[in-house]
């Protein structure tokens, strides 16, 4: 069963996953087009796609845990030099704001490891088992068909 029901927002990161993906397939130097791939280098492939395709979001976290740890550094060397009260408020002011942004981008990883998994569970279902012998070639056209179908592409509504 499909498990995007066609809803525009798990269509449009289905169709990147298994877009990226058969990029990736296409630019493998490493690996000849008529090599044999089995369902666990399909499964271990959108595994890593989608976990790049996450990446920005792991990236955003740290950085805005880097910006509240910096602030928060500020603040205490504020304290510590005896600066005026309204340097110390404005400095707590950014140091709570950074705090604040850092748990709630914090707290949306979760969210977005899993719908990157749920992404992967759908690419898989979209592509249905892999007849023996399938070619990296043949993976990749059949990722590609099945990025372009009405039913992701929002052409079938």
């Amino acid at each position: 069963m499909d498990r995007t029901h066609g809803h525009p927002a798990t269509t449009a990161p289905l169709a990147a996953l298994l877009t990226t993906a058969a990029a990736a397939i296409d630019t493998n130097p490493h690996m000849a087009p008529t090599a044999i791939v089995g369902p666990r280098f399909v499964e271990g492939l959108l595994t890593l796609t989608a976990r790049s395709l996450a990446a920005p979001a792991r990236e955003q976290a740290r950085t805005a845990g880097r910006a509240a740890r910096a602030a928060a550094i500020a603040l205490h060397g504020h304290r510590r030099h005896g600066a005026h009260p309204e340097i110390l408020r404005a400095a707590a002011a950014r140091a709570d704001a950074a705090a604040r942004t850092a748990n709630a981008v914090v707290r949306q990883l979760p969210a977005i490891e899993r719908a990157a998994a749920d992404t992967v569970a759908a690419a898989l279902d979209t592509l249905g088992p892999l007849p023996t012998g399938t070619t990296r070639a043949q993976l990749s056209a059949a990722m590609r068909t099945a990025a372009a179908a009405p039913a992701l592409t929002g052409a079938a509504r």
